[in-house]
């Protein structure tokens, strides 16, 4: 079993519950907006505070149970992104009990670009493994990521808010 990353892989959700389709239309710039440049941090998870928690079905009889404890996403006016992950994961049979267990941390890099609010992120190659790129939208001082993961009973949509915090 591959481990699922949270997300933004969710930017950058990957592997056990993959991107689907996020990838957007071709009018993405390739020069990233230095006034969207800076660092921005999850504030909702699914419409949520964080920590936030999701089940997603994976296989009849479980679940994938993911806890998102804090995301991370700097923008660089070099075009360049980092996006950081503190979570929970665990595959589970319905109805069984979580356990305890140490937290995941994971780092993904890659590109950005934005226009007209429309943000869109490429991670980088992970060995052969190609991630889709991610769309976003960035107003207001907010950067909601909307993301689609396969999940057991066909695609879904989660979202996941960003406020852009003052002290980068």
């Amino acid at each position: 079993m591959r481990p699922i990353a949270v997300p933004l892989a969710a930017l950058f959700l990957l592997a056990v519950v993959a991107p689907v389709a996020a990838a957007p239309g071709s009018a993405a710039s390739t020069v990233a907006a230095p006034a969207a440049t800076g660092m921005y941090r999850a504030v909702r998870f699914e419409r949520r505070p964080l920590p936030a928690t999701e089940r997603i079905p994976a296989t009849k009889g479980y679940h994938h149970y993911v806890k998102l404890d804090q995301a991370v996403v700097t923008l660089r006016a070099d075009g360049k992104f980092v996006a950081s992950f503190r979570y929970w994961h665990h595959h589970l049979k319905d109805g069984a009990p979580v356990p305890k267990s140490p937290m995941l941390t994971e780092t993904h890099r890659g590109t950005w670009s934005e226009r007209g609010g429309r943000v869109t992120f490429t991670p980088d190659r992970k060995g052969k493994q190609r991630t889709a790129p991610i769309a976003g939208m960035l107003a207001d001082g907010m950067l909601r990521v909307n993301y689609t993961v396969q999940g057991a009973t066909g695609p879904r949509a989660l979202r996941l808010d960003l406020a852009r915090d003052g002290s980068w």
